[in-house]
């Protein structure tokens, strides 16, 4: 007599889904009894909790009281034609001498005292429209921002200044600047020379009885001609100098802000982060309480 086996995969299956599904209910089970439980024992000793969570609510408003008042502003700044990476390894190098607590070298690199460099916290680079750009390029030449923390509030005009002039006068800045100077000034004189010649012959024109009645050179001369050659001139020449006049690397676009107020540190966080340690210290002592006294 041959014996015929039974497939038991899918009744394996089966106990192995029932005792995952029972692992799964016993943990949410034993949740929700030690919620039940901290609850009841919380409600018992009320007044033990509410305690102990007053006092951190104290304690962690003390230390907030400890704490100098700090002043947080930023500044937008546009970039013109270089990467914005530049900048952040300039800012980065003012950023390592505060954590270092290098208020020496800070002063002298920001052309502020050294009592003002040793108010200053925190100073940060980011950029604004970083979010736009894709993860495998570089930003180039897009507003940034600068971040100063003060433990005064009246430092934010100097650091600007010390910032700004910090990066213009850095040697590679500098070089293209000069560069961009140079080439401009250079097309600006071309300019004025060729707008100087066009305006004599147009008085040359305007004068035939010293020029040959309106030849010159044995050509006839169209005075309208001039007058628009003069006019592209005169506005080309008018571009450079606008660009001659912001040749500077960096634009500021939006100042750094005195606060009045200090923006931190914040005392309803020191409060509610206080009374929430000190609420969970005492739901833990309750619990310890109940347990010793068999209630749990």
């Amino acid at each position: 007599m041959n014996d015929t086996k039974q497939p038991s995969g899918k009744a394996d299956d089966e106990i192995d889904l029932r005792y995952f599904f029972a692992k799964i209910e016993s943990f949410f089970l034993a949740i929700f009894r030690g919620v039940k439980r901290a609850f009841f024992s919380s409600l018992r000793n009320w007044v033990l909790v509410a305690g102990i969570a007053f006092f951190g609510a104290c304690a962690a408003y003390a230390i907030f009281k400890l704490q100098r008042p700090t002043y947080t502003s930023s500044m937008t700044v546009v970039l013109s034609e270089l990467r914005n990476d530049f900048v952040e390894g300039l800012i980065k190098n003012l950023e390592v001498m505060v954590k270092e607590g290098n208020t020496l070298a800070l002063s002298k690199t920001l052309k502020i005292s050294e009592a003002s460099a040793e108010q200053i916290e925190s100073i940060k680079f980011f950029n604004i429209d970083a979010h736009r750009v894709p993860e495998d390029s570089v930003l180039l030449g897009g507003p940034f921002g600068v971040q100063v923390t003060s433990y005064q509030n009246n430092l934010f005009d100097s650091l600007e200044v010390g910032i700004v002039n910090y990066v213009e006068t850095n040697p590679y800045f500098n070089r293209m600047k000069t560069i961009k100077r140079d080439y401009l000034q250079t097309f600006i004189d071309k300019l004025t020379l060729d707008l100087r010649s066009i305006d004599s012959l147009r008085t040359t024109v305007a004068n035939p009885k010293a020029s040959g009645s309106g030849f010159v050179y044995g050509s006839a001369v169209d005075p309208t001609n001039l007058y628009r050659q003069s006019v592209e001139i005169l506005e080309k020449r008018t571009n450079f100098e606008g660009q001659l006049k912001r040749v500077d690397n960096l634009q500021v676009v939006n100042s750094f802000v005195p606060h009045k107020w200090p923006t931190g540190p914040n005392r309803n966080l020191h409060l509610l982060l206080g009374a929430l340690i000190g609420g969970l210290l005492g739901l833990t002592m309750a619990l310890i309480k109940d347990s010793r006294k068999g209630i749990l």
